[in-house]
């Protein structure tokens, strides 16, 4: 049996801001259908990874591919090409409805919001029934990262990035969260490229784990050679 080719794949990715490079050697796949996780420390350029796979940083050098598609720097063509990045901050339009938030995630691929999509999300994150007339910027903070991977989904995503999940979140919510994202790949075969701070739940969770460390990546589960958590200098991790 052949293998699948990946669906997103980055090879020896340079990037930064400015004279500052943040990556200087990041490799990493992403299967059809898979959980993948990325972890590292504070500042070890997780954000600045989920930034160069959505285009909203173009890279110094390195290869980006989307089915095999060079989407670098094109924020709309990756999103076109399926690609929905649920930022850290979340980034919601605070004086719009949860509602038009999502209508927002749909227009920005050329759709409209229709009542089939509207329905999945919901029963994906049933909370929001109650709050689809509300403004977004007065829900609680879970909340607002439940919309905000609503939106995402909104927009029929073959893959999803979601940037630091958990940050700001009690556990109850967390692990809400974490159900939901997996039934959005059970259900309809989702990629998902997942950062979050919680080192051991992601390494439990994804069917890989990528370490980013001083600019460059190491796969850390998700071969032969896995390496136990034990092993990673947690210190740097998080």
């Amino acid at each position: 049996m052949s293998e699948v080719a990946p669906l997103l794949e980055l090879t020896r990715v340079e990037a930064g801001y400015g004279k500052n490079r943040v990556l200087h050697d990041v490799s990493l796949t992403v299967a059809p259908g898979e959980v993948v996780g990325l972890i590292g420390r504070n500042g070890a350029g997780k954000t600045t990874t989920a930034r160069v796979v959505s285009g909203l940083l173009t890279p110094g050098s390195g290869d980006v591919r989307f089915r095999g598609d060079d989407l670098r720097g094109s924020p709309v063509r990756a999103a076109r090409a399926g690609i929905a990045h649920v930022p850290q901050g979340r980034g919601l339009f605070a004086g719009l409805s949860v509602m038009d938030n999502l209508r927002a995630g749909a227009y920005a691929v050329g759709r409209d919001l229709d009542r089939a999509t509207v329905d999945d999300i919901l029963r994906i994150f049933p909370p929001l029934e109650k709050l689809l007339g509300r403004r977004a910027g007065l829900l609680s903070g879970g909340e607002q990262q439940m919309v905000t991977i609503a939106r995402g989904i909104a927009s029929h995503p073959v893959l999803m990035i979601v940037d630091e999940l958990s940050l700001g979140l009690a556990p109850i919510i967390v692990d809400f969260t974490w159900a939901a994202l997996l039934s959005l790949r059970d259900e309809h075969q989702t990629a998902i490229l997942i950062i979050d701070q919680n080192t051991d739940r992601v390494i439990a969770k994804c069917d890989r784990t990528f370490h980013l460390r001083d600019g460059a990546t190491s796969l850390v589960t998700g071969t032969p050679d896995d390496k136990p958590i034990s092993d990673l200098d947690t210190t740097r991790v998080i």
